[in-house]
């Protein structure tokens, strides 16, 4: 049984969108399950550890079938990938030393998403946005996005879409070309620092205690995302879609949100947890993740917090469509792997990087 379920006493909400935000060579591959049409979060069937799973749902899924992939990325523009089910961690690369990256640089992370068979990360901050993408998590090409430095990168009915200064850019061909526009009314902020893309008409954008969600061409702020009790937003914490309902998490643990359908506003709560990254939402459940500490709620409002095994660590936190959970501390040196979310194997991996984004779904190969 899932640790989303462990005492829970509220109804799981179905799995509906995606994700998304900053903060400051291994072993050889081998080849894990192949995952038929499901995204992060897809409901399923499973034969075995490792067995083939189908599963329908979640975000980005598409078609594709494969390999299940975990991808990472961080400081100075590593990343690094797991096809294996996060046992092992390979293709380890970055551009520069942790200590050069200023958050300036053409290699400054800046969110990083799955779509139909391909992953997407920015780079950038104050600098023309660059997509980095990969088909197989090891050979990432780089990419320049026109118009705005881009703020966030999201997958959403069907292509990936980068939103910041005012702009979008949407992309149908896998990151490799983008078309620029300009949003009908720019997001009422002084500064966004996180945003997304929640479905084709809702796009999310947040700031230091400021969270706005556009609906058609106005804005709607939402309830309770407001003053010192939401802040670092795009650092700690974040934006996250699913179920129906955008939740922002701040850097205290703080949460709001509301009802996309018809912008009722979810009530002020606060998780538990202090997030070191962003929130996920997997398996009909918000996941806040924190040091030795995770927190779950089926409805962005009710949150139930449980202890890590002694010595686990968990920052950045994913759930693939077979089931399996991966995790890795802040610092980029801790990796592990849990077909249950309660008990944590480690994984193995080269030390590196501090790593911000974690993010899952079937690869036609998967590594070098």
């Amino acid at each position: 049984m899932s640790f989303l379920r462990i005492g829970s006493v509220l109804i799981a909400l179905v799995a509906a969108a995606c994700s998304s935000d900053p903060g400051h060579d291994g072993p050889s591959s081998s080849t894990s399950a192949g995952t038929t049409g499901a995204g992060t979060g897809g409901a399923g069937t499973t034969t075995g550890t490792g067995g083939a799973t189908t599963g329908t749902g979640g975000a980005g899924g598409g078609g594709v079938t494969g390999v299940e992939a975990f991808v990472a990325v961080g400081f100075g523009g590593r990343r690094v990938v797991s096809c294996d089910g996060g046992r092992t961690w390979i293709a380890d690369q970055q551009v520069a030393d942790e200590a050069q990256d200023d958050w300036h640089q053409t290699y400054s992370p800046k969110h990083l998403a799955y779509g139909d068979g391909a992953f997407v990360f920015l780079s950038g901050w104050g600098t023309p946005s660059t997509a980095w993408v990969s088909e197989d998590g090891a050979q990432w090409d780089e990419v320049t996005i026109p118009g705005a430095t881009y703020t966030s990168v999201s997958y959403a009915d069907g292509a990936f879409v980068a939103l910041g200064g005012g702009r979008s850019a949407r992309s149908t061909d896998g990151g490799r070309t983008w078309q620029d526009t300009e949003l009908s009314s720019p997001a009422p902020l002084n500064h966004a620092r996180t945003a997304l893309a929640a479905d084709g008409n809702h796009w999310a954008f947040g700031g230091d205690g400021e969270v706005y969600l556009q609906d058609g061409a106005s804005w709607i702020q939402v309830p309770s995302c407001q003053g010192d009790r939401h802040g670092h937003l795009g650092f700690e914490g974040g934006l996250v879609a699913g179920g129906g309902r955008l939740l922002s998490v701040g850097h205290d643990g703080d949460t709001c949100g509301l009802v996309l359908a018809d912008g009722t506003g979810l009530s002020a709560g606060q998780s538990g947890v202090d997030p070191a990254r962003r929130p996920i939402y997997a398996d009909g459940q918000f996941v806040v993740a924190g040091g030795n500490q995770i927190a779950t709620s089926a409805d962005g409002e009710q949150w139930i917090t449980q202890s890590l095994p002694n010595g686990v660590t968990i920052d950045l936190i994913a759930r693939g469509a077979s089931g399996t959970w991966v995790g890795i501390s802040g610092n980029g040196d801790s990796f592990y792997y849990s077909d249950d979310g309660l008990s944590w194997q480690p994984g193995t991996a080269s030390p590196g990087n501090t790593l911000l984004y974690l993010a899952t779904g079937p690869l036609a190969a998967c590594g070098p």
